[in-house]
């Protein structure tokens, strides 16, 4: 169960990073959010949350708290 779990989150996680490299969500626009991203790869919200981490260590996304 456990590998299956990490063969998700790699997918997840670099289908975002690559749909950032190729432009499709420019430098300073918002990602979908975390509703969106997990019924677009059919995954729960809590994937989501956990793939997000890769992204944002790799620099490509800043979180931003909403005011």
């Amino acid at each position: 169960m456990k590998q299956r779990s990490d063969k998700l989150y790699r997918r997840v996680s670099t289908a975002i990073a690559a749909a950032i490299d190729k432009g499709c969500h420019p430098v300073g626009t918002r990602l979908p959010g975390k509703r969106g991203l997990a019924e677009a790869f059919a995954v729960s919200r809590p994937t989501v949350r956990d793939v997000m981490v890769a992204p944002e260590l790799r620099g490509l996304v800043v979180r931003r708290l909403c005011v």
